[in-house]
């Protein structure tokens, strides 16, 4: 493998990465970085973030994205690299010792960091063996930014697997992101409320993806919750009658919610469980139009399920509400 000299400022450099990874084996898996040279290409620049605020754009850059506010932490091997992150006090730190002072100095971005990823601390773990022989990370410079899943790296001829950050996605004229599964430590029904209320601050969405990956119950009870939050959070509904109705105007109101949560096809397990709601709750009166519909969004669910079950836990199955679900008129009522 292609190595360089290390100078007192590269392993000053290392030095600096080596305390980013001591974070990670304290359970900061989401301290995430963007890597990078000055315009003069003397100088490499680093700055930190959680994982969840950064993105590769259509050109392969990296960007940053304002789902966690935190300090701004940034370094750069200017004047020898040696004052990590703008700390004057941290020069003559071990690795351990500088850890324990960027936990001191930055709670937010720590706080914000916190939860398992093991993705990108895989990935941060074979980046920092390249950075040992002198090639430190570089997402991109003047020419262009990842391509081909890779990155470079500050030795010209060396490259690097890219970090594991979302892409972003387009349909249409809408641009977004996947977003990560979130911490199920707390309450699971809010889990995904501030992935979708920062949906109302940022020009690139990151949205729900559906976890057609895992089988786990709370996982699933999540990302549905999180549909039911949007609908009222973001789309206004207050009830599931409104909805219903929406849906089978096929409006355009739904537009983005379908991109979103019908990517494989799961939102008629959503809409059957809405449908069953309303021909169950006598207080609901159902003009003919809807009834049909909603008889027919549960006869095709039946059917559709009948030789082989769904094998993940969802809206419909499983009993009146096997996922308990908040319903669109409490989450109305409690705002």
């Amino acid at each position: 493998m292609t190595s360089t000299k290390i100078t007192p400022t590269i392993r000053r450099s290392i030095r600096l990465l080596h305390a980013v990874q001591e974070l990670h084996k304290q359970g900061l898996h989401n301290l995430a970085c963007s890597c990078a040279m000055s315009p003069s290409g003397m100088d490499w620049r680093i700055s930190l973030h959680p994982f969840q605020n950064l993105y590769f754009d259509e050109d392969g850059f990296v960007r940053k994205y304002n789902m966690f506010r935190h300090e701004r932490v940034s370094h750069s091997s200017a004047n020898g690299g040696n004052c990590y992150f703008g700390l004057q006090d941290a020069k003559g730190l071990t690795v351990k010792e500088l850890a324990e002072r960027l936990k001191v100095r930055f709670p937010d971005l720590m706080a914000a960091s916190a939860g398992t990823n093991y993705p990108f601390v895989g990935w941060f773990t074979h980046m920092l063996g390249v950075a040992e022989i002198g090639a430190l990370p570089v997402f991109s410079h003047e020419f262009g930014g990842m391509s081909g899943g890779m990155v470079f790296t500050s030795v010209p001829e060396l490259l690097l697997p890219a970090p594991p950050y979302p892409v972003i996605m387009t349909s249409g004229n809408l641009r977004f992101l996947w977003a990560e599964k979130p911490c199920l430590n707390n309450d699971w029904h809010k889990a995904y409320q501030p992935v979708i209320d920062a949906l109302k601050d940022n020009k690139v969405q990151r949205v729900p993806k559906y976890p057609s990956y895992t089988t786990d119950l709370l996982v699933h009870a999540a990302y549905w919750e999180g549909a039911v939050y949007y609908l009222h959070a973001i789309l206004g509904f207050i009830s599931e009658i409104e909805y219903i109705e929406t849906r089978a105007r096929r409006a355009d109101r739904l537009s983005f919610f379908l991109v979103i949560f019908d990517s494989e096809g799961q939102l008629d397990l959503l809409d059957a469980y809405f449908s069953r709601v309303l021909m169950t709750d006598t207080s609901y009166r159902l003009n003919y139009k809807i009834q049909k519909f909603c008889q027919q969004a549960i006869d095709n669910i039946e059917t559709a399920y009948r030789q082989k079950p769904c094998r993940f836990p969802n809206p419909y199955f499983g009993g009146s509400n096997p996922l308990h679900l908040t319903r669109l008129e409490y989450l109305a009522a409690s705002r």
